[in-house]
Order: C-alpha cells, then sequence, then structure tokens
C-alpha cells in the first residue's frame, strides 16, 4: 500500500507543532516504510525521539543514518551524526557504551579517508584506550585493524599511539 509521503509528512509536522511527538514519529514511520534510505527522515525520528527522552531508540535512529552517510560517500554528516551519538551517550546512557563501541573507532576512519590527520589520530587513541580499559564490541576491531595501515602518524615509534598498541595491558574484546 503506497501512502502520499507529502501528505504524511505534513501530518507529522502538524504533530510537532502540536508537541504530540509520539503520533509525529508513527507518522514519519510510515514515510521510512516506503523510503527506508529517507535520512532526513530518520533524522527527524531520531530527534524526536531524544526529545521524548528514548535515548537508546534514538541512538539506534541515529547509527541507522550515520552507517548510511558513512555508505553513501558523506563523511561530514556522518562524523556530526556519529558525535551526536557519542554525546547522547556520554550525557544520558553510558551503559549503552560497550554496544555502540563500533562508533569511535568509525570516527577515526572517517577523519583518516578525510585526510584529517590530527582529529584522526586523537579519535583513534581514544578507540585505542577504551579498548584496552574496557571490553568493547568485537565490531570494533576490524575498524581498528583496517585503520593501522593507512594512519600517516601512527606508526611512528615514538607516537602515543604506537606506545599505547605495543604496552603490556591486554587487548579485551568481546
Amino acid at each position: 500500500m503506497s501512502i502520499d509521503r507529502e501528505k504524511a509528512l505534513q501530518a507529522a509536522q502538524k504533530y510537532v507543532e502540536k508537541k504530540k511527538y509520539d503520533r509525529a514519529i508513527a507518522e514519519y514511520q510510515r514515510v521510512i516504510q516506503e523510503d527506508p534510505n529517507d535520512a532526513r527522515t530518520l533524522l527527524k525520528i531520531g530527534d524526536l525521539q531524544a526529545r521524548l527522552q528514548a535515548y537508546p531508540e534514538a541512538i539506534a535512529t541515529y547509527d541507522r543514518v550515520g552507517q548510511f552517510y558513512s555508505a553513501q560517500g558523506f563523511s561530514l554528516k556522518a562524523i556530526a551524526v556519529y558525535k551526536q551519538i557519542r554525546e547522547l551517550i556520554k550525557k544520558h546512557v553510558p551503559q549503552l557504551e560497550d554496544r555502540y563501541g563500533h562508533i569511535v573507532p568509525k570516527l577515526a576512519q572517517i577523519y583518516n579517508e578525510l585526510g584529517l590527520t590530527s582529529d584522526a589520530l586523537a579519535t583513534f587513541q581514544l578507540a585505542v584506550i577504551t579498548m584496552k580499559t574496557a571490553p568493547i564490541q568485537s565490531a570494533a576491531s576490524p575498524t581498528i585493524t583496517s585503520m593501522l595501515p593507512t594512519m600517516n602518524d601512527w606508526s611512528s615509534s615514538t607516537s602515543p599511539i604506537a606506545r599505547l598498541i605495543r604496552s603490556p595491558v591486554r587487548w579485551r574484546w568481546r
């Protein structure tokens, strides 16, 4: 069954204006059923979920958008979304940090692909520290492993990242 996209979007906007966010989300989800890759609508859903303090749902929605943007080559948009996820986790649901352990390595990878070496190194260092101090999802492992040969400044034997990787602290993967 096809929906009238414009009508659904207008209805959702009216619900937002009336602060009936749950109904707006339902309308936006109808649009997503027709076009699962509509990143703008997914972002609106995530924003509304966050307003409703449904943080786990908002983070899952944002993660979907970040993955889509990254896959489509919209790196700067992906970075913005991944930073938003990190902020939500930090402020509201730190218990989800392990579940979304792939976010920090993905950010480092995108920074590196864009040639933003200092951002890539700082984020990569955060990823390595996180992996060495707390168990994280195994999904982060391939991202970091694939980045190692491409990092411009990490391989210097005196770099902080090289020292972290060589340190005797055991890596703990789930």
